[in-house]
Formats: C-alpha cells, sequence, structure tokens
C-alpha cells in the first residue's frame, strides 16, 4: 500500500474557514485601535483651543459697567446696582468686545482662529462659551437677574468624534 502525502480537499476548505475566522477577529481588534488612536490627537487640540479661548476671555473687565483707570474698579453688586442684568456681547464684533459676559452664548465652528495653518488643526471642532453670575468660586450660577461678586465662564469644546471637553473659570469683582 502506498500512503499519499498531502492534504485533502475537505481539510483545505476547513483550514481556509479557520483562517477567515482568526482574520476576522484580529482585523476587527486593529481597526477599533486605529479609530481609538486619534481621540488623544482631538483631545489635545480641545485642550489648546479651549484654553486659548479661556485665556482670552479671563484677560477682559469683569462687567461692561467697570470704570477703567479709576480707583472704583469695579461695578457694585450691591443697591444701587451698577453691574450689567443682561448677559452678552453689547458690541455687534468680537473683536470689540471688552469684558466677559460678551461671550456668553458665543458658539462658533470650523475655522476657530484667524490664518491658514492654524484653522486647519481646528476643522470640524466646535467651540461654545455661557457665562453667568455665581455667588462663589465654587458655586454654581444663580438666577440670570441676580448680580454676584463672580462671574463664571464655561467653554465647552466639541471633538469632531463628538467628544465634549469643558473648562470654567471664574473672574471676580474685585
Amino acid at each position: 500500500m502506498t500512503q499519499n502525502k498531502g492534504f485533502t480537499l475537505v481539510e483545505i476548505v476547513v483550514g481556509l474557514v479557520v483562517l477567515a475566522i482568526a482574520l476576522v477577529g484580529i482585523s476587527s481588534t486593529l481597526f477599533q485601535q486605529s479609530r481609538n488612536s486619534v481621540d488623544p490627537v482631538y483631545q489635545v487640540r480641545a485642550t489648546e483651543l479651549g484654553q486659548s479661548l479661556l485665556t482670552e476671555i479671563l484677560a477682559l473687565d469683569f462687567d461692561q459697567a467697570n470704570s477703567q483707570g479709576s480707583s472704583a474698579g469695579s461695578c457694585n453688586p450691591v443697591p444701587p446696582r451698577q453691574c450689567s442684568t443682561t448677559l452678552g456681547a453689547e458690541e455687534p464684533s468680537r473683536e470689540d468686545w471688552n469684558d466677559v459676559d460678551d461671550f456668553d452664548g458665543y458658539t462658533t465652528a470650523g475655522e476657530l482662529l484667524s490664518g491658514a495653518t492654524i484653522s486647519d488643526l481646528y476643522r470640524n471642532f466646535e467651540v461654545s462659551v455661557t457665562v453667568c453670575y455665581a455667588a462663589t468660586i465654587t458655586g454654581n450660577c444663580g438666577p440670570d437677574a441676580t448680580i454676584e461678586d463672580y462671574k463664571r465662564i464655561q467653554v465647552d469644546v466639541t471633538t469632531p468624534t463628538g467628544q465634549v471637553i469643558t473648562f470654567a473659570a471664574y473672574r471676580g469683582n474685585l
């Protein structure tokens, strides 16, 4: 009797099926990892963008009623109230905004910063800003008409993958 060496057709087909199942499992794991590898890049860019915008806002005055260059310096949160009760931009152009609550309700997407080399880094990012009065630097926002000693500035940056990263700071009326 002679012995044949090799594989039968059935053995080859079974081997191909097992190999295909293994490749599907490996490739689905690798594709998931490659999709997740971009998240840290988006998180870093969102952090840069959020921190930059928050720094720009915090450099502004507490309120439109602040008297620059005088010894008074801050608007009065107690009667007679001199601080703004309505938050939002008093000036039509962002370049003219001069106090933190001008950014209340500010939203933008796409090219967030001037300059073609910078704006490409933030394509498909979205930013929204809310400003409200808070009684303390750890407090939550109060009713809109209540003037307090602090304004809470919150910047929400949404990455192209839909992750929202929030930055918050307080500006005092001191």
